[in-house]
């Protein structure tokens, strides 16, 4: 029984310093899953931020590009209204000065008919007739400028 016991005292002596060792491993293994666990959290908390950052950014920036568009927008149509009224104007005054055009070119041919001898009156109204016909042209070429703008808004 001496030996039995002698074994067991053995075994009993290096049980103790076993299952230090075992504790030890597994404190070491239950330390290394704790790390593990923390950083994967650490890193998924940190992508997870990234990404709200950058949502709300992406909002901001778009809100911003919104209200830039429709400032813009108001803007040209503004500029358009003031453009069209402008055409308008210019249409008005072409109307008048050919309708005023005809009107001496009728009272040129009356008084081509009735008075034969009297060349001033005749210069006079080809002089006005003249200048009626400049003005018609250069506000042939305003209304066309101003085509081309509005267009090109």
């Amino acid at each position: 029984m001496n030996r039995h016991n002698a074994a067991r005292s053995l075994t009993e002596a290096a049980d103790p310093n076993e299952t230090r060792a075992i504790q030890k491993s597994r404190k070491r293994k239950q330390h290394k899953h704790a790390v593990l666990i923390i950083s994967i959290v650490l890193w998924l908390s940190l992508a997870a931020g990234g990404y709200l950052l950058a949502d709300w950014y992406i909002a901001q920036t778009r809100a911003y590009i919104s209200q830039q568009l429709q400032e813009a927008q108001h803007h040209n149509a503004e500029q358009l209204a003031a453009v069209e009224a402008e055409v308008a104007k210019v249409r008005d005054d072409m109307s008048e000065l050919q309708e005023e055009l005809n009107y001496i070119k009728e009272n040129l041919e009356l008084t081509g008919e009735t008075l034969t001898g009297t060349d001033a009156t005749k210069q006079a109204l080809e002089k006005r007739m003249e200048e009626l016909t400049k003005q018609l042209a250069e506000l042939k070429r305003s209304l066309e400028k101003l085509e081309d703008a509005a267009r090109a808004w």
